[in-house]
This record gives structure tokens, C-alpha cells and sequence, in this order.
């Protein structure tokens, strides 16, 4: 194991999560978290060996349980050299496990796509594990977003979205998921440029260019407006019921969504006199954030390609 590829995704102080790679065999260890029961497609639970154990353990910088003392650690030392004398050849793995945090370890048995991008996989363990976590996911909301992280485009910003599910309040996850949606807030615009100007990358590198240098960007409110116009009528009707927003027609109903979402976005954001406590029952939010979820999936599934080009 020596040869192998390590990377580790620190996550908090206590979660982590190390993929390593060695001899076409991919592995995903974690820190913090329990061990999956319905365990992720293309993944299986392995016993620790002394190779992968080491190897997670110092890549990602775990420390020794609080309840170890330093003359505990000592002692284990001095007992095996103790023992061995001359002859030393190294620790036993049950010798130093106990010492450590204990880690979960995964083996990949079948390739599958979410498997190429770790926060992914984390997404997939935190969503698959997420019994009693602060924020009440139904378990609707807790199958849309272990679709997302295994199934849908792997364009999504998975990252916001696994600290949104790390969060303590409802807020926070809308808010997160939210933002998966700014970056193609005009994503028609600049594709529409770039057939213009014959611009050889993709309208999201157009977008960069035109941030940095010319410091503009699509107003916000009208952009989102025109995303939500893309999303099919079951899934804007479904958003409107846990906004309490009611229209008579498909187009009146995209437009009010998406401002009745726009400004919850910037009363969560903004902190100004006005804004009031945010009351809504945990119902509610369960139909928000799968709103914007699959808002989110829709959008990278089936534009996302353009604008990344």
C-alpha cells in the first residue's frame, strides 16, 4: 500500500473521508460517520487491514480517542518492544485500532459514475446515514437527495449541497441548494453570446471573462425567473404548495415561485431591519427543498451541458 493514491476530504472536525487508490482497488474510508446499512450501488463494507488503517490515519490526521491517554499510548508501545525484543517487526493491527477513532471502510466492488467525484460519494454516505440528524428530512426529501448525489449530472455543486445537509437549520439547506442554481443564472444569455461572437469555449468560460473584466452579471430576480420557466408544471406546482402561492395559470405560477423563492433566498441572506423570522413547519421545507432539488437535478441534467460546454 505503500504506492498508493490518498486524498482525503476533511469535512469537520470530526468527519472525514479518505479515498484511496492502489492496484485498480478504490476505497473510501470514513471518520464521524456511522457505518451505512443500505449501502450505496458499487460499494461494500470491508474489515480495516494494517495497510489501509495506517493510510487512512495519517493522511487525514486523526488523532488518538480523548479517552486515550498518553501513558495508555506509551504503555502499548513499550509492551510490544517489551516482548519482541530484537526482533521487532511492527504493532498488530488490534493493538493500535482501539486507540484511534474507529473507521468505516468501503470497497468499490462495481464502478459506477458518482464513484469519480469524492464529495459525491460523501453526499451518498452522509444522506444514507442521516438518522438523527437537526434538520427533519422526510424520507422523500432524504430519497431526492441520494438521487442527486448517485444518478443525476455530475455537473451539481455537490459540496454546497453536503454542507447544507451538514447544517443545523432548515435555512441553511435551502440556501445551499439555492446556490447550486446562481452560477447559470444566465446561462441563455451567454450561450447566446458565445454563438454570436463565435467564441470557441463554453458560455461558462465566456461568463468568467465577462465577471472579471467588465464586472457584470445577469440581474438576478429576472435570471431565476426565466430558470424556473424551464421547469415542467408538476414540478413548479408542487414548489407553490410549500410556498402557500397560488395561480391560475403554468406561466403566472413559474413567476411567482420563483419570486416567492428569490426573496426567501434574500431574507435568509440579508439581515436588515425588515426582514422578519423565517416560520414554516418542517412539512413545508421537506416540499421547498425537494422543489429546488429537483429544480437543481433538472437544470444540470438537461442544460448543464451547454453551459460547461
Amino acid at each position: 500500500m505503500a504506492a498508493a493514491t490518498v486524498a482525503t476530504r476533511i469535512v469537520t472536525r470530526q468527519i472525514r473521508l479518505v479515498r484511496i487508490e492502489h492496484d485498480h482497488a478504490l476505497y473510501f474510508c470514513t471518520f464521524g460517520l456511522p457505518e451505512v446499512d443500505g449501502l450505496p450501488p458499487g460499494l461494500e463494507t470491508v474489515d480495516a487491514t494494517p495497510g489501509l488503517f495506517a493510510l487512512a490515519v495519517l493522511d487525514a490526521e486523526i488523532r488518538p480517542l480523548p479517552s486515550v491517554t498518553a501513558a495508555e499510548i506509551k504503555q502499548v508501545m513499550d509492551d510490544q518492544f517489551k516482548d519482541s525484543g530484537a526482533g521487532y517487526e511492527g504493532h498488530d493491527l488490534d493493538e493500535i485500532e482501539p486507540l484511534f477513532p474507529q473507521p468505516c471502510i468501503y470497497r468499490v466492488t462495481q464502478e459506477e459514475g458518482y464513484h469519480a467525484l469524492t464529495d459525491r460519494v460523501l453526499g451518498s454516505i452522509l444522506v444514507r446515514t442521516y438518522f438523527d440528524g437537526p434538520i427533519s428530512l422526510e424520507p422523500e426529501t432524504v430519497d431526492i437527495l441520494t438521487r442527486v448525489f448517485e444518478v443525476d449530472s455530475p455537473l451539481i455543486p455537490f459540496r454546497n449541497i453536503v454542507q447544507g445537509i451538514l447544517s443545523i437549520s432548515w435555512e441553511n439547506l435551502f440556501l445551499e441548494t439555492y446556490r447550486c442554481i446562481e452560477q447559470l443564472y444566465g446561462m441563455k444569455r451567454y450561450g447566446m453570446l458565445k454563438t454570436h461572437l463565435n467564441y470557441a469555449n463554453s458560455p461558462r468560460e465566456l461568463a468568467k471573462i465577462i465577471d472579471e473584466q467588465l464586472s457584470w452579471r445577469p440581474k438576478e430576480s429576472e435570471a431565476f425567473v426565466a430558470l424556473a420557466a424551464l421547469c415542467d408544471e408538476t414540478l413548479v406546482s408542487t414548489v407553490c404548495t410549500g410556498l402557500a402561492v397560488q395561480a391560475d395559470t403554468h406561466d403566472k405560477r413559474c413567476s411567482k415561485m420563483a419570486e416567492a423563492l428569490y426573496d426567501l433566498r434574500n431574507t435568509i441572506v440579508h439581515y436588515r431591519p425588515a426582514n422578519q423570522v423565517i416560520y414554516k413547519t418542517d412539512a413545508d421545507w421537506n416540499v421547498i427543498v425537494r422543489g429546488v432539488l429537483d429544480m437543481v437535478a433538472h437544470l444540470y441534467n438537461e442544460h448543464g451541458g451547454e453551459f460547461f460546454g
